[in-house]
């Protein structure tokens, strides 16, 4: 029987799962299967181990020694596809996860990631189909969490569809189940703002931000909603909050500054809008290195430029994601593997 060790690194790994997949939800169940041979049993742990250090290449290369010999465990081809998720290989681990649902068409969770999996692929149809059928399995249950994670990346690919109406009405369901689940509120914040309907939008805004007030994306929102009814004293402490959070927020320097000019304040609004065109070309830097590398996701050189791009400009946690990604490809090289631990010793420290 798998020991309690290796069910420790079971439950770290099912977190995984959805924090790659963009899902801030708890994984809905732990799943434990009994398999023979204590070698067998180390090598999972070891995947599973190096899988939670964020050592991606080496879960996948233990997995494919474990499938080697053993062709008939579903938790191995499950930690594999989380690790090929884990660097952007999303055809990849769609086969490793139908492998695990032709093992075992119980196994928990499978229909919710293999419907992420084609989220990620942008075949939003598709993942509406395998969220239906996770919605099947745990709608007669008690679990409001399952509920929720499902709901919510439904109406997410009916907004990608450009069914608004769907993508409402499942987003709704979500505040009926839990009028805390933070997320909700920015998305019908973002469908109400697309669509114009800046005051409604605010309120949905005001509310994530009243849940999660460390949220600089929130403040952001929150004033530039304000700032688009033309609330511009109410909007300032809401931008200035949120490119103390977010310096690299081009539109949030932008907005402050038109906001604080409007207020009488101009100095201080020059000086930000002075930052707007650094910063825009930055973005789109930014945006055509991340093109370029998920165009071409087998060359390493165009994830590290990635990478590089985002750690200039502060964003670490992406900067981070990025720098694995290219370490995944080019384990060899020194320079990417001191880029990835100096990384996580800064985003550990915070």
């Amino acid at each position: 029987m798998l020991d309690c060790r290796l069910k420790k690194v079971l439950i770290c790994c099912t977190f995984l799962v959805l924090y790659y997949a963009g899902c801030d939800s708890e994984q809905k169940q732990e799943y434990v299967a009994p398999y023979e041979g204590p070698r067998i049993t180390s090598m999972l742990d070891s995947a599973g181990k190096a899988l939670a250090e964020g050592a991606f290449g080496t879960a996948i290369a233990i997995c494919d020694r474990v499938i080697a010999q053993r062709q008939d465990i579903p938790y191995c081809y499950f930690i594999k596809a989380q690790a090929l998720t884990a660097v952007n290989r999303f055809p990849d681990a769609k086969v490793a996860l139908t492998t695990v649902l032709q093992l075992d068409p119980g196994y928990p969770s499978i229909w919710f990631n293999l419907g992420n999996n084609a989220f990620h692929r942008e075949q939003y149809r598709e993942a509406l189909t395998h969220y239906a059928r996770e919605w099947e399995r745990v709608s007669s249950g008690d679990s409001k969490k399952e509920k929720c994670a499902i709901l919510m990346q439904m109406g997410r690919s009916h907004k990608n569809l450009g069914e608004i109406d769907e993508a409402i009405s499942a987003f709704e369901y979500v505040i009926k189940l839990n009028e805390n689940y933070v997320e909700v509120y920015n998305d019908l914040g973002h469908i109400y703002s697309e669509n114009g309907e800046f005051e409604k939008a605010l309120e949905y805004q005001m509310q994530a931000l009243k849940l999660y007030p460390e949220n600089g994306e929130y403040h952001y929102y929150v004033g530039t909603l304000l700032y688009q009814l033309s609330e511009m004293e109410k909007a300032i402490p809401y931008l200035t909050t949120a490119v103390s959070k977010k310096p690299w927020y081009h539109g949030a320097h932008y907005n402050l500054g038109r906001a604080l000019i409007a207020s009488g304040r101009l100095d201080e609004g020059q000086a930000h809008l002075a930052k707007v065109d650094s910063l825009q070309q930055i973005a789109s830097d930014i945006g055509l290195a991340r093109y370029s590398a998920q165009t071409h996701p087998d060359r390493p050189i165009l994830w590290v430029t990635l990478a590089d791009l985002l750690y200039v400009s502060g964003r670490l946690d992406e900067a981070l994601k990025a720098y694995l990604v290219a370490h995944y490809l080019e384990p060899a090289n020194k320079n990417t593997e001191r880029a990835v631990k100096n990384l996580k010793r800064l985003t550990a420290s915070r």
